[in-house]
């Protein structure tokens, strides 16, 4: 019986999988990218996710894929490895925006979510718009917002009400993925593109 969504997440740099059945999450499991390509850990760890709650692919309804902002590596290693993944099944995807995603994980609504990209730059949403900013600027945008949820270390100097988001985004990929694919949102593997904020891969 098709009845669980499987998440995926490669791009905010706590890559994870995440399988959810009709009562809620059933396991989930944290990738490390240290060891080995990150396309061949997502696929070990998938198929370990698999073989511990004993599930089929043939009982996944449909896939959540976290297709960016973020990583540019991360991105492209999901959406590549994902498309190999769904080929044969035509199991229908759903695109996940990786601030939705840091928005479900921190259970609230927040002002600013941001993610670091590089050592000392970040990615941010604000009021629905996407930028770019170093450390000093990352530190007066969350400081001018309420409230704040981000992945990556924190800057120093913060003072607004931030959250940090220590664990895989995938378990919140996969409940997006969930309500999309009730609604009859979810796409064909075909339409699967990625999401790149431009700005941060020209500097």
């Amino acid at each position: 019986m098709q009845n669980k969504i499987l998440g995926i997440d490669s791009v905010s740099g706590r890559s994870g999988v995440a399988l959810i059945g009709g009562d809620g999450i059933i396991e989930e499991r944290r990738i490390d990218h240290v060891n080995g390509r990150p396309s061949k850990n997502l696929l070990v760890e998938i198929d370990k996710l698999f073989q511990e709650t004993k599930t089929d692919i043939s009982e996944v309804s449909s896939v959540g894929i976290t297709n960016g902002p973020g990583s540019l590596t991360g991105i492209r290693v999901g959406i590549s490895m994902v498309r190999g993944l769904l080929f044969e099944s035509r199991i229908p995807v759903v695109a996940v925006n990786t601030f939705d995603a840091i928005e479900k994980a921190s259970g609230r609504k927040n002002d600013l979510q941001a993610i670091r990209i590089r050592k000392t730059e970040w990615l941010l949403r604000t009021n629905g718009k996407i930028s770019s900013a170093d450390e000093k600027q990352i530190c007066d945008l969350i400081n001018s917002v309420k409230t704040a949820a981000m992945i990556g270390s924190v800057p120093n100097e913060i003072t607004t009400d931030l959250l940090v988001i220590e664990t895989s985004l995938a378990r919140s990929v996969a409940e997006i993925a969930k309500n999309v694919f009730q609604f009859g949102n979810a796409m064909p593997i075909e339409q699967l593109s990625p999401f790149y904020f431009v700005e941060i891969y020209s500097k």
